[in-house]
């Protein structure tokens, strides 16, 4: 049987990123591969929205579509549209 810290070695392969040969040879303060419980809520609930359009363009006018996600998500009309806009 390993030991826990041996067992960590054997599990953990530091392959680095874009930035570095190794993780632990890293310049950056933070990781980039390290993202926040909060970025990840946005990124889903970002992607749900951008869903929620195409889903509804596909059957309505793109208007109604806008009306309705807005209406779905509790956000207004000009929200949704920036969204759109940004993609």
């Amino acid at each position: 049987m390993l030991e826990a810290g041996r067992l960590q070695e054997v599990i953990y392969q530091d392959t680095g990123c874009e930035e570095s040969e190794t993780c632990l040879k890293c310049p950056l303060p933070a990781c980039i591969h390290d993202v926040t419980k909060q970025q990840q809520e946005q990124a889903k609930l970002d992607a749900e929205r951008a869903n929620a359009v195409l889903l509804a363009e596909q059957t309505m006018t793109r208007l109604e579509a806008i009306r309705k996600v807005a209406k779905d998500y509790g956000v207004t009309v000009r929200t949704i549209r920036r969204i759109l806009a940004r993609s």
